[in-house]
């Protein structure tokens, strides 16, 4: 139930970019390999990982020290809030090459301010492969 209404959310998001447009976001988000992103992490830098995936996938296991922002066509303003606008943010996803859900919460972020917003190339699974740091559980 829960991928089938994922799988709904997705189409109907693309769809909407499709059909209202894609002219308003920036053409291209910058795209930080996994290898940047485990260096970044083990120097201890100021990084704010956002995963993007349904909460329920995020509770299962996530990157280590990640916080859960699941897609939605908009970015809410509470998330808004919490984030800080002078860290780098990665967003990630599990949605195959071109990272469509995290560049377009990553899209949404710079359209609301956030200056230095990228995203992990290859996202969730490659990360988990190459048996990166990942935590179980909630957080």
């Amino acid at each position: 139930m829960v991928r089938r209404r994922w799988f709904i959310l997705v189409v109907f998001g693309f769809l909407s970019w499709i059909l209202l447009g894609s002219s308003a976001l920036p053409q291209d988000v910058a795209r930080v390999s996994m290898e940047e992103l485990k260096a970044m992490l083990d120097k201890g830098e100021a990084v704010v990982i956002v995963d993007d995936r349904p909460k329920v996938e995020f509770d299962r296991q996530h990157i280590k020290g990640a916080i859960s922002l699941p897609w939605a066509p908009d970015v809410s303003e509470d998330a808004k809030k919490i984030l800080p606008k002078d860290k780098l943010i990665i967003t990630y996803c599990d949605c195959g090459p071109g990272e469509s859900d995290s560049a377009d919460v990553a899209n949404q972020l710079i359209l609301a301010g956030f200056n230095n917003v990228k995203t992990l190339a290859n996202g969730w699974t490659a990360w988990q492969e190459a048996g990166y740091p990942v935590e179980r559980g909630k957080k």
